[in-house]
């Protein structure tokens, strides 16, 4: 008797307990169920039940509640739960912790995203709220997910070679292409094309049922001989739905150079520059000539231009044009002019470049050893003076001389005639 007592005191203890938590767990809900209102894509949900939402489509959740008591860091979640591919993080969503005060109106907004390939089917869509002790509140929903009635997915496309592909060398493409539209689409146009390098290959699907995939036939395409080495973007776009549907997406490929054009290419540029003496010497005052001949061993014509700095030391010019034009084979010569001034001494220095459009084929220094007049110089420059002044003063005696004589036979024709008279 005395034990069943016990056993009934036991239950009702439980009873109690369980009376109490249930009790505690009620007032911990501190928002009032009733004034819950959720909208989607800006739709309020007035059932249990949301419709028209596709796969592939961005889902804007907005949850409208009235605080029934004061609580502090709850959060609100959205989550949509039995998707079993690695981008099912797209199908949840929390919001930033915040505090509830009894009687205040909220609004969270929420954000999940539905892959591409989930299954048209009812999934469970979960608002609930919660904070530090556990789940405060929690409202379920039946979401149908559909699709477009056209809607074509590229699944994937590759390429062969797969990583790189040489100037000059063909490049094969094959797409994956599945059907996520609720009709069967026909005559479905594939084109991949590398617009920077203005090639392009096409191929026809004939028919593709919903939810059905399909590969491509080989889509061949040569990368043009010669083509700059680097990084090109591949397009990819599918045409369908008698061309009032367009999916695209983008690959990148990689281009490598034909070393048999980067031979020719420097055959094709090859320039042959001889330059006469670089070093000469010039006396103060004097010119000095520097010639360079230029020759086009190249395959096509090229204009070539000549610079020349000296710095304050001369006067530099080039002669005929410091702009040449060569045609295949050709050579010409042009002509460095340095002027040294009357007072430059000593190793001078002039700087010449010579290029091609905004390429520098050779920069080269010249230089020039100025030099005064030395004694034996002098010395010759006074003995010519002085004879050119010996020379006038014998010219200005001789004139002195010979009107003085003439004069003087002047003055005896005068006697002679008057003594006959």
């Amino acid at each position: 008797m005395k034990m069943n007592k016990l056993r009934i005191l036991s239950v009702f203890s439980l009873f109690l307990i369980a009376i109490m938590a249930i009790s505690s767990c009620v007032s911990a809900i501190n928002i009032d169920p009733d004034s819950v209102e959720v909208k989607v894509n800006g739709n309020e949900v007035t059932g249990s039940t949301i419709e028209d939402i596709d796969r592939g489509e961005d889902v804007d959740i907005q949850v409208r509640f009235v605080a029934s008591g004061n609580d502090s860091n709850v959060e609100l979640h959205a989550a949509v739960f039995g998707y079993e591919y690695k981008d099912k993080t797209s199908l949840s969503d929390v919001s930033s912790v915040f505090d509830i005060v009894e009687g205040v109106t909220y609004t969270e907004k929420l954000h999940i995203s539905l892959p591409d390939r989930m299954d048209r089917d009812s999934w469970k869509l979960r608002i609930f709220f919660a904070d530090r002790a556990g789940m405060l509140l929690s409202k379920d929903y039946t979401l149908k997910v559909g699709t477009e009635r056209h809607q074509l997915m590229l699944k994937d496309v590759t390429f062969s070679p797969e990583t790189s592909v040489q100037a000059g060398t063909s490049l094969i493409a094959i797409a994956r292409v599945k059907n996520t539209g609720e009709k069967t689409e026909e005559g479905i146009k594939v084109r991949v094309s590398i617009p920077e390098l203005g090639i392009s290959a096409t191929d026809y699907i004939d028919e593709l049922e919903s939810e059905e995939s399909t590969t491509t036939e080989e889509l061949y395409m040569v990368i043009p001989d010669c083509s700059k080495a680097g990084r090109y973007k591949a397009e990819i776009t599918l045409s369908y739905a008698e061309g009032e549907e367009i999916a695209s997406a983008e690959k990148e490929i990689t281009v490598t150079e034909d070393s048999a054009c980067e031979v020719a290419a420097k055959a094709q540029e090859k320039t042959i520059l001889t330059i006469g003496p670089e070093s000469q010497n010039v006396k103060a005052g004097e010119k000095v000539v520097y010639p360079i001949t230029i020759s086009n061993a190249g395959s096509v014509a090229k204009q070539y231009t000549v610079s020349a700095e000296a710095g304050d030391w001369a006067e530099v010019s080039i002669s005929p044009s410091n702009v040449v034009v060569l045609e295949a084979g050709e050579a010409k010569a042009v002509y460095v002019y340095a002027t040294a001034d009357k007072d430059a001494a000593g190793e001078q220095l002039i700087a010449v470049k010579v290029a091609s459009g905004e390429k520098t084929l050779k920069e080269v220094t010249l230089k020039a050893n100025v030099v005064g007049e030395s004694s034996l110089d002098k010395m010759k420059n006074a003995l010519q003076v002085g004879l050119v002044v010996l020379v006038i003063l014998l010219v200005i005696i001789g004139l002195i001389i010979g009107f003085n004589r003439l004069k003087g036979n002047e003055e005896e024709d005068k006697e002679e005639a008057q003594t006959y008279y």
